[in-house]
């Protein structure tokens, strides 16, 4: 049945593309179906059930929807439904034949729902092995008050060959940077970062409280991995589960110090 629905759609959309010719009146402009395609970016795990356009419902063909296209109208009623179809989101965003639009969380506090054209990180320079990055704190065992915290950074050894070179926990050494007050807010400016060299998992960081202290929880250090996918970022530090296994060792052994860590998940990437 999906399959011939699938070819039923490929039909729709040749037919689109050349027009259908009525035999009676042989009327180009009376008779020409035209299709408008709809595809969507999603972000934050947001899965979306199904959509309609002007109230109408649409099945998706695989990785896009289709709808007649009124050349007349720049706008159009997108109706997003989720979560088992049990919420839905309407916006009036501009028809065009081809659509593509971003669906993500207005910020990691809120959850909104957004569908917008624009990505929600805007392009920005960034140096060669490098990338930039936001973090936000959401965490109540962090800061149960939502105090703000810092990130002190540690280097990595270089050069460093997995299984050849011994493994030396960077955080036993001083600290080469911070990120200063991370608080459950997307900061208005990025910190620059190297790539984590070859051989390494997750860039890592210990978190200072607000008078720049190491806060421990269960008189533990506490320390943060980074991810680094995409060039731009915006990381979000949950009320997520802490471990005592430091990641970048091969072994996986337990972190020296007898601390714990906690990932900060990807929220928007680019």
């Amino acid at each position: 049945m999906k399959i011939l629905k699938y070819k039923l759609w490929i039909l729709l959309v040749c037919l689109g593309q050349f027009g259908i010719q009525s035999c009676q009146k042989g009327n180009l402009d009376e008779a020409f179906v035209d299709f408008a395609r709809l595809s969507f970016n999603r972000f934050n795990n947001i899965y979306v059930d199904s959509i309609a356009v002007n109230g109408k419902g649409l099945e998706e063909i695989p990785g896009y929807y289709l709808y007649l296209f009124d050349r007349n109208k720049d706008s159009i009623d997108l109706t997003l439904f989720y979560e088992n179809k049990t919420k839905s989101i309407k916006s009036r965003v501009p028809n065009s034949k081809m659509n593509t639009f971003y669906v993500y969380y207005n910020n990691p506090l809120e959850n909104k729902i957004v569908i917008s054209k624009d990505h929600p990180l805007p392009k920005e320079e960034v140096d060669k092995d490098s990338y930039k990055t936001k973090i936000v704190n959401l965490n109540k065992r962090i800061s149960p008050n939502d105090e703000p915290i810092h990130l002190a950074l540690y280097a990595f050894k270089e050069p460093y060959q997995v299984g050849v070179d011994p493994y030396e926990p960077p955080y036993l050494k001083p600290a080469v940077d911070t990120i200063f007050n991370i608080n459950n807010q997307i900061p208005d400016e990025y910190k620059q970062l190297k790539y984590v060299p070859q051989g390494y998992m997750y860039r890592i960081g210990k978190i200072l409280k607000a008078n720049k202290e190491e806060l421990k929880i269960d008189g533990k250090n506490v320390y943060v991995y980074l991810s680094n996918t995409g060039s731009l970022s915006v990381l979000c530090i949950k009320d997520s589960d802490f471990t005592d296994l430091d990641f970048n060792d091969p072994n996986f052994s337990l972190f020296t110090d007898g601390g714990i860590a906690i990932t900060a998940e990807i929220f928007w990437n680019r």
